[in-house]
């Protein structure tokens, strides 16, 4: 018996749902809620997904997701995916990992940047640039050091 025979569905009584717009660029506190390695779509090629959940603010529960390149027919695409995973393992306190399994359920910082949507629906959709350990934070701008107070301004001698 299928859903609709067993439960009557009344689309009056269900708010609709039309996806979501992506995040805003900002950084996130996340919780990995799943990471594994999949083949691509291109032949030979093998990416890990790392599905971030948000965990607190305004986009609390909202998902991300991150594909990095492990093996690919392009070495600058597999330079940039080791890369994207030296952070995304020091981030999660995890130097040498022995599979995708030792990064999830780990909290870390996200930073995303809205990006043209290749996909045939176009929009944009969240890049993930940046992940950081969670205590980690943006360093503050470099303030000038304050003048001294006891030395005579140039334009009044």
């Amino acid at each position: 018996m299928g859903f609709f025979e067993s439960k009557p569905f009344d689309a009056s009584k269900v708010e609709p749902s039309n996806g979501f717009d992506p995040l805003p660029d900002g950084s996130y506190p996340c919780i990995i809620t799943k990471a594994e390695e999949k083949p691509t779509k291109t032949p030979g090629g093998l990416q890990l997904v790392v599905e971030f959940k948000v965990t607190d603010g305004k986009y609390k529960g909202r998902i991300l997701f991150h594909r990095l390149n492990l093996e690919n027919a392009n070495p600058k695409a597999v330079s940039i995916g080791l890369g994207q995973l030296s952070a995304l393992c020091r981030a999660c306190g995890i130097v040498t990992p022995r599979g995708a399994h030792e990064i999830a359920n780990k909290v870390v910082r996200v930073t995303t940047k809205m990006v043209p949507d290749t996909r045939p629906q176009g929009g944009l959709q969240n890049s993930v640039t940046k992940v950081e350990p969670m205590g980690s934070a943006a360093p503050a701008a470099p303030v000038a050091p304050a003048a001294d107070a006891s030395a005579a301004a140039p334009w009044s001698t």
